[in-house]
């Protein structure tokens, strides 16, 4: 899903006091035609005619976009009436949480690592703490391994990216959980794992402290006499780098960076992959978002086809048929380009070109936009 924010253009970026977004609303609109599609990618890029692109809309900016609307004679919905009270729900149930680690509410980072930890105390015959690089703030991107025997397919399982889907760290600690403790098909044990929970440590903070709605890293980038704050960590591996689906304007939600690999993030946790990729048999690759409710896999940089398309696509199939089974949810899936939107730089397709993956997918999480990323933590844990 096509997340868009009409704000400001360094409103995002540049912010010192803690964010709000009283009266606020996010309309779901959808393009019906090639005209209506245009019309939208005057605002941002966006995906295909009749996929629905989400907007936030700022309360002084209601009757500007409205006539924008009605112009083009959009088929829309308010989805959100008012992101803020949104954001208050979920602060206030968050003050009532426990420190230790469990799954009714949301976790800080610290919170997070410590729990890693505390897994390599219970399981010392399984899992081990490991340091996959660090932020541009120091941070480290902290995570673990998990060995259920030798000589097995080693998966990655990444999360938390992009700083604002909470679900997606919260959604996969539920998930590692659940394997540590043989609460899942025994399948999952004839591989061994990397996890990491966040891929973007100083950007989680920020939405914590600062924006809950913070998306890019926190490296500073001059735009004229202004500082715009981040990049997209997810636009900047260097595989077709900024082609298409990203930016150059330092203050965009998808900046792509000054270049491929500037930030600290994704540089460091590349270098560590190319370490440990053949000693742990790494083939399979597995990415979290939220949200739309997607399984994608490459490629996004372009329409054609990957050679393991139709590999891709059979697996794909499997898993979301599954979900539906058991949760009654339905997930869209299909190649990244032709699902939902062209985009490159992304870590799905470079961990599949540098390592020749087996597999390699995006989940994007639930919902399908009645929260979007402000998402109640146990409605989204049961992918």
């Amino acid at each position: 899903m096509r997340f868009l924010a009409l704000l400001p253009l360094f409103f995002l970026s540049v912010l010192a006091e803690k964010a709000r977004f009283d009266n606020y609303r996010v309309y779901q609109v959808v393009p019906d035609n090639e005209n209506q599609l245009e019309a939208l990618v005057s605002l941002e890029d966006v995906g295909q005619v009749h996929d629905p692109v989400d907007v936030m809309v700022p309360p002084h900016k209601r009757d500007q976009f409205q006539e924008f609307l009605d112009t083009y004679k959009f088929r829309s919905n308010v989805k959100i009436e008012n992101v803020q009270s949104l954001i208050d729900s979920e602060t206030n149930k968050v003050g009532l949480r426990s420190n230790r680690m469990e799954w009714t509410n949301y976790h800080k980072l610290d919170e997070m690592y410590n729990w890693l930890d505390e897994l390599a105390a219970q399981h010392p015959d399984k899992v081990k703490v490991v340091v996959g690089g660090k932020s541009y703030e120091g941070r480290p991107i902290k995570g673990i391994e998990i060995t259920f025997g030798s000589n097995l397919t080693g998966v990655l399982l990444e999360a938390g990216i992009h700083a604002r889907e909470w679900i997606s760290p919260a959604g996969t600690s539920w998930m590692v959980n659940q394997m540590l403790n043989g609460k899942v098909d025994p399948v999952f044990k004839r591989f061994n794992y990397l996890y990491f929970p966040h891929l973007n440590p100083d950007g989680y903070v920020y939405s914590w402290e600062k924006n809950r709605l913070w998306r890019k890293t926190r490296t500073p980038y001059k735009l004229g006499k202004a500082v715009c704050f981040g990049a997209d960590p997810n636009r900047n591996w260097d595989f077709h780098w900024n082609e298409i689906g990203s930016s150059d304007n330092p203050c965009s939600e998808t900046y792509a960076g000054p270049k491929a690999f500037s930030e600290v993030e994704s540089k460091t946790f590349s270098d560590y992959l190319k370490t440990v990729a053949e000693e742990k048999n790494l083939k399979v690759f597995v990415a979290y978002h939220s949200y739309s409710q997607l399984l994608l896999y490459p490629w996004g940089y372009t329409t054609k086809p990957s050679k393991d398309e139709a590999l891709f696509n059979r697996v794909a199939k499997k898993a979301v048929d599954s979900l539906e089974a058991v949760h009654g949810k339905k997930f869209k899936y299909g190649n990244i380009a032709t699902t939902i939107y062209p985009t490159s730089g992304t870590t799905l397709e470079w961990y599949y070109n540098e390592f020749n993956a087996t597999l390699s997918y995006v989940y994007e999480m639930r919902d399908t936009g009645k929260h979007g990323f402000l998402i109640k933590k146990m409605d989204n844990l049961y992918n």
